[in-house]
């Protein structure tokens, strides 16, 4: 009775764990392809809400990190060797698709490198005016890539520029105010391309916040 009873605990166990989410995988870890941006948590005491629920045009929150990072439909990473003749830095191809993106928007704009064992990755943007906004990932750490409903998922600690939201009166002009870093955890899902219309999920310390909607389509929707 007890050995019944020990085989019928142990397939009721093998049940249950047949329906957690798979862990982290363990083929070899590749970066290569496309990636859609599905979430950004901002951990940062120097990201908090804006100062209001609503602006009258982009040049208001123009290099807000939450604002432009919010326009990041995902990245493309490819396996090409590429280095800068400008700055020297050298690294692999790849793209932040935004929804401004185009594709006879011709140039080379971003590359990446990772140490052999995929701890972290940096995505340099090699000009910082051109995109006029650098999306650049600094400090990263704690790269992970796990399978979830058999589609691979990469989640990264990193450090993205912002202009500093508690010096907003020292600048006259967007980006011309002092910037600073943020700190910020990244998820993406490997997929077949990446969408221009798509947008990621926006977290303050893990809770779900909404950017300022431009005021002039508040008050349209009120009439």
């Amino acid at each position: 009775m007890k050995h019944f009873l020990f085989i019928v605990l142990a397939m009721i166990g093998i049940s249950f764990t047949s329906c957690e989410p798979e862990s982290t995988t363990n083929e070899p870890m590749t970066l290569v392809g496309n990636w859609v941006l599905s979430e950004i948590n901002f951990t940062s005491d120097h990201v908090t809400a804006w100062h209001s629920d609503t602006y009258k045009s982009d040049a208001e929150l123009f290099g807000w990190a939450p604002f432009m990072q919010g326009y990041v439909s995902g990245v493309v990473f490819s396996d090409e060797d590429y280095t800068d003749e400008t700055s020297g830095k050298s690294g692999k191809i790849c793209t932040v698709v935004t929804h401004s993106s185009k594709p006879e928007f011709a140039g080379i704009f971003w590359i990446w490198n990772a140490p052999e064992d995929y701890s972290s990755v940096e995505l340099t943007q090699l000009n910082n005016h051109m995109p006029p906004y650098n999306f650049s990932w600094t400090s990263s750490k704690s790269l992970k890539i796990s399978k979830l409903d058999g589609k691979n998922m990469l989640t990264i600690q990193t450090t993205l520029n912002s202009i500093d939201q508690d010096r907003l009166g020292e600048g006259t002009r967007p980006m011309a105010g002092p910037l600073i870093k943020v700190d910020a955890t990244l998820s993406l899902v490997q997929a077949d391309a990446v969408e221009r219309d798509l947008k990621p999920v926006l977290k303050l310390n893990g809770e779900a916040f909404n950017l300022p909607v431009i005021a002039t389509a508040e008050a349209a929707g009120n009439e």
